[in-house]
């Protein structure tokens, strides 16, 4: 069979999970599945999520700041600010020791931010617990 051959059959024959193109071997039931798109049945499980997310930056369907998800989301938003607040506060403390004062200063509001949100976190933290 030639080149030309093989490609107008290519284009007259539909190319799909049944048919491959000369070449290609078959493959297994679950890479096909996959090739074809998602499985019977999971679009329909994100249909329906209408929660409202009260724990602000979780990737859950919406837990709430007292259940266990939202306490475990709020444990992490505070743990990663403690870690911002260390790391931006010894670039500051660098920056001045290196004369640099402007950026200096900025990573100071960033600590600041980030003890902000610390604080935030650990109020919100404390609020769920004593709803449980």
């Amino acid at each position: 069979m030639t080149k030309a051959v093989a490609q107008q059959r290519l284009l007259r024959e539909p190319v799909g999970i049944e048919k491959w193109p000369p070449g290609v071997g078959r493959l297994n039931g679950r890479v096909s599945q996959a090739l074809a798109g998602y499985p019977q049945g999971m679009d329909s499980r994100r249909a329906h999520n209408s929660d409202k997310r009260t724990v602000p930056g979780t990737g859950g369907p919406g837990p709430h700041e007292a259940s266990v998800e939202g306490q475990q989301a709020l444990q992490l938003h505070a743990g990663i600010a403690a870690i911002a607040i260390v790391l931006s506060a010894f670039v500051a403390w660098v920056f001045l020791r290196l004369g640099l004062v402007p950026f200096a200063v900025a990573f100071g509001g960033v600590a600041a931010i980030s003890l902000l949100i610390l604080g935030w976190a650990l109020y919100r933290k404390r609020r769920g617990e004593q709803q449980q």
